[in-house]
């Protein structure tokens, strides 16, 4: 029998951001996925000490126990943030074992899917500065 991961969704925001947006040294428990709908900004992943560009039409991976930085550097944007928890029977975090590809180009059909979510879960809304 496969033994498949199990997700617990935790948050969505969907937001625009303005060029003073920053956040500082995070390190969460869970996982997130970034749409970049339009604008940008930029991911900084502090262990690897890489800085990614966030680009519109792009999708980024935040792994749980990932120390990172969020900032727009002057730039503005709208995105959509998906939290989550994956955990295997054994509760060992299953995309711990993996090296990640942190951003990819989206597809035709990503955004409708993760607007899809968005409506589907309103209870899991959260407001964060000029949420939607």
């Amino acid at each position: 029998m496969i033994n498949l991961p199990k997700f617990k969704l935790l948050g969505l925001t969907k937001c625009e951001v303005g060029a003073e947006w920053e956040y500082h040294s995070y390190y969460s428990y869970f996982s997130r996925l970034y749409y970049i709908t339009s604008g940008g900004g930029f991911i900084e992943f502090l262990d690897e000490n890489r800085v990614v560009e966030l680009k519109p039409h792009h999708i980024y991976f935040v792994p749980a126990h990932c120390h990172f930085s969020l900032s727009a550097r002057g730039k503005q944007h709208e995105e959509y943030n998906i939290e989550f928890l994956a955990a295997m029977d054994d509760g060992i975090e299953p995309f711990s074992y993996y090296n990640y590809l942190y951003e990819i180009p989206a597809e035709e059909g990503d955004l409708a899917l993760f607007e899809r979510l968005f409506q589907l879960n309103p209870e899991f809304r959260m407001l964060h500065g000029a949420s939607k």
